[in-house]
């Protein structure tokens, strides 16, 4: 009878390698599952929304009507009709006002005249008109809401310097409506039909400019200063209110990047040009002849 020793019964134990790899994998396992536990418990409990997302967040590609150019203002022509008026260069452009009074000659038309004679720094004495023209490359109508002058600076009249006095000029007023540069409330008013002086009715509460697309609305604005109010010298520009689709938008009107210019009549120039002879026929045009300032004042 075969007989077994009590060591081959005895159960075989694992080594302490592979006792070690188990646990290890083990511990794994459970991290991995804790992190997606956890993970799916603070997607649970997170707060609907502390800022925008980063798709809200994203700028669009679309901008409205008010953020981009929609009315085009193009300036036709400064001075004409009855705007025949007078120039004051100040004391420091005295040598700007040379080359002027040299190289133009003293017929040479009014309506370049004015915008020649503000480039090269002079203010435009007592009143100026404004001629321009709207218009939109829009599929919709732009509708104007205001016409106003903002002001960039203001000075008192302007007391010495050059004066200088083109020919006189006349015709009948052509403008569409008249703005108050120093007054309270600039306007713009409105203008009598038969005598073409302007009224104390304001002009958007009576008519409409409207700017259809593909076509040009033609604005004529007379800027004027009032004679009751205390005086000075400004540089200003135009600026046109709109609206489009019920967004509200402006656009600036000046003289080719500088600004219009404006002062009151002063009886203090050091300097005055003019011309005494009014009808020299065929003679060659004598030009702007230094004269005895003996213009009268008819406001400060």
């Amino acid at each position: 009878m075969r007989t077994f020793e009590a060591s081959a019964l005895k159960p075989r134990m694992p080594s302490r390698t592979t006792v070690f790899v188990v646990s290890a994998a083990a511990l794994v396992l459970v991290v991995v599952v804790a992190a997606v536990v956890g993970a799916l418990r603070q997607g649970e409990v997170r707060p609907e929304a502390s800022g925008t997302t980063p798709i809200e967040a994203a700028p669009s590609s679309e901008s409205s009507p008010a953020d981009t150019e929609v009315l085009l203002a193009t300036v036709t022509q400064l001075g004409g009709g009855d705007d025949c008026r007078n120039f004051v260069f100040d004391e420091s452009l005295s040598a700007e006002a040379d080359v002027m009074l040299e190289s133009l000659p003293y017929y040479r038309n009014n309506a370049e005249l004015v915008g020649t004679m503000l480039t090269a720094g002079a203010y435009l004495e007592g009143t100026m008109s404004v001629f321009f023209t709207l218009q939109t490359d829009l599929a919709q109508q732009v509708t104007v809401k205001d016409i106003r002058a903002e002001i960039i600076s203001e000075r008192e009249t302007i007391e010495g310097g050059t004066f200088v006095e083109p020919p006189p000029c006349g015709g009948d007023p052509i403008d569409q409506m008249h703005l108050l540069l120093n007054a309270p409330d600039q306007g713009p008013y409105t203008i009598d039909e038969e005598s073409g002086y302007p009224t104390d009715r304001a002009f958007f509460e009576e008519q409409v400019i409207n700017v259809a697309p593909g076509d040009k609305q033609a604005v004529m604005v007379k800027v004027t200063l009032d004679h009751e109010l205390p005086g000075g010298a400004y540089e200003y520009r135009l600026v046109v209110d709109y609206e489009v689709d019920g967004e509200l938008g402006s656009v600036t009107i000046d003289n080719g990047g500088t600004p219009f210019r404006m002062t009151s009549m002063s009886c203090a120039q050091d300097r005055f040009f003019g011309n005494p002879e009014s009808g020299w026929g065929e003679e060659e045009d004598p030009g702007y002849v230094e004269m005895v300032n003996v213009f009268e004042c008819e406001f400060s």
